[in-house]
């Protein structure tokens, strides 16, 4: 569960497009929060030609469950995409 004090990158959190909560989906199919990591950015993430899927405003349970039997796929951007794995640096975030 991604609750508010599980966050500690809340207070320098800059991003305008995604809430805090929400789940980003990359190319590769790793699951990201905005914030959480500093090797993503807003800017890549709204970039078509890099194929990243998000869901806005997930089950906040989401991000626990993410795995290969239980995939959180992307509802906008490429909503092609589905994650499968969780990001190593926004584990170590949370």
């Amino acid at each position: 569960m991604i609750e508010s004090a599980r966050r500690p990158y809340a207070s320098y959190y800059r991003w305008k497009r995604f809430g805090p909560s929400a789940l980003l989906i990359s190319s590769r199919n790793m699951a990201h929060i905005p914030g959480a990591c500093n090797h993503v950015t807003e800017e890549y993430v709204l970039n078509p030609a890099n194929g990243w899927g998000w869901i806005p405003d997930p089950d906040p349970a989401i991000w626990d469950r993410i795995s290969t039997d239980h995939p959180a796929r992307a509802t906008e951007g490429d909503t092609s995409r589905a994650a499968v794995v969780r990001c190593t640096d926004c584990l170590e975030n949370l």
